[in-house]
């Protein structure tokens, strides 16, 4: 059928970045000449793509390519016990490692900008001495961001209800001493986006490891094992 071959041919094009997320698809007509294609067919191909959500009509702008969101139905698995949660570090420090590399290679002057934004929310944590655990979290979402890699920049949104359960956690085991802590993070945090702003892919990889360990420990403590699941 003529209306789902031309469907798939733009998911095609819209997936190799042709027509990248915020930009607007040819007319209607254009698009007739590029496929040889009738209207109605044209028509019918983006009806498709709008119930797919890969383009939304917009007043004046004609049909646009939206930014894909992760689906709500996918998670991760939950974190039920302190071994989860170490599992869980473990997993972070593989991904966000990685993820800090690339961002700093590949960052623009707006990521930069919002990772600046995210640390200046974790400072206010000090007028109240309780740390801004979405502002936290957001650092990373952020950094996720400025690798321009959809598939990191939705999994570590997938994970954000486990990160925040380890947080909230070091942050109810730290109270003691929650205004160093603060202080410790956002030192952290300023080292990783020095790393990223100067594209030292190697030292913002690290710098990572170093910072999302220092959370495992102050969560968890030193010299934990765990077995392998049997899972």
């Amino acid at each position: 059928m003529l209306a789902e071959r031309l469907h798939v041919e733009i998911l095609k094009r819209v997936g190799a970045g042709e027509w990248p997320p915020g930009s607007r698809l040819p007319t209607e007509a254009q698009l007739c000449d590029m496929f040889e294609v009738s209207r109605p067919v044209v028509r019918e191909a983006l009806s498709r793509l709008r119930s797919d959500r890969v383009i939304e009509t917009r007043r004046g702008s004609g049909s646009v390519v939206c930014t894909p969101e992760p689906p709500r139905s996918q998670s991760f698995s939950p974190v039920a016990s302190i071994a989860d949660l170490i599992r869980f570090y473990e997993f972070r420090i593989a991904i966000e490692s990685q993820t800090a590399s690339l961002a700093a290679e590949r960052r623009s002057e707006a990521d930069l900008e919002a990772l600046e934004r995210t640390i200046e929310r974790v400072k206010r944590s000090h007028a109240t001495g309780q740390l801004d655990i979405a502002a936290d979290f957001s650092f990373h979402i952020a950094i996720a961001d400025a690798c321009q890699n959809q598939f990191f920049a939705s999994a570590i949104r997938l994970i954000e209800d486990q990160a925040r359960f380890g947080m909230n956690l070091s942050d109810y085991f730290s109270r003691q001493h929650s205004e160093t802590r603060i202080a410790r993070i956002v030192d952290e945090h300023h080292q990783i986006l020095k790393a990223i702003r100067e594209r030292d892919s190697d030292t913002a990889g690290r710098l990572m490891t170093h910072h999302l360990t220092s959370a495992r420990l102050r969560t968890v403590g030193d010299d934990v094992l765990v077995s392998p699941s049997k899972r």
